[in-house]
């Protein structure tokens, strides 16, 4: 039988502005493996993509970039546990720099 985590809760964080008037986007996955609760950051970004057919079509599109240096080793015993020390850190992380 395979064994498998299971994502319980994804939460998407408003836009962070950072220096230079950017802005930083996220999505958390809070994910349930052997009764404890791991935390996932994604980023998502946005690239402008050209044709590859001749025609001069360009669009942008949004991707999922998994963050995996930047929330590691938080592991919480509940779900709130896990989101608040997930939020703290990227607010410590971001906003402190």
């Amino acid at each position: 039988m395979l064994n498998y985590n299971e994502i319980v809760k994804t939460i998407e964080l408003e836009p962070i502005s950072v220096k230079d008037g950017e802005e930083l986007n996220f999505r958390i996955e809070i994910i349930k493996s052997n009764n404890k609760y791991k935390s996932q950051l994604w980023r998502v970004e946005t690239y402008r993509i050209a044709s590859a057919f001749g025609n001069n079509d360009i669009s942008d599109e949004e991707c999922l970039i998994k963050d995996s240096l930047f929330l590691e080793n938080i592991v919480e015993d509940t779900i709130e546990n896990c989101i608040n020390k997930s939020l703290q850190y990227i607010e410590n992380k971001l906003l402190t720099a």
